[in-house]
């Protein structure tokens, strides 16, 4: 079996720790590739806001890995 992959991205003031428990529950049919976004769970914040379309384009350039789901 061929597992998808989610892309999981943390809300506000949470890190990708969040989503550890998920991942123990459906490991099996899933592999979780985890970004954390600058500015969050205290990560340097960018030097400019952010507007939405900044967080895409800096998943974008950063994630390199295909996924099919973003959590």
């Amino acid at each position: 079996m061929i597992k998808k992959r989610i892309l999981c991205i943390p809300g506000w003031n949470e890190g990708c720790i969040a989503f550890k428990n998920i991942e123990k529950c459906l490991s099996s049919y899933f592999d979780f590739i985890y970004v954390e976004l600058p500015g969050f769970n205290n990560n340097e914040p960018p030097n400019i806001a952010y507007a939405p379309f900044d967080y895409a384009s800096y998943i974008h350039d950063n994630i390199h890995d295909n996924f099919d789901v973003i959590l």
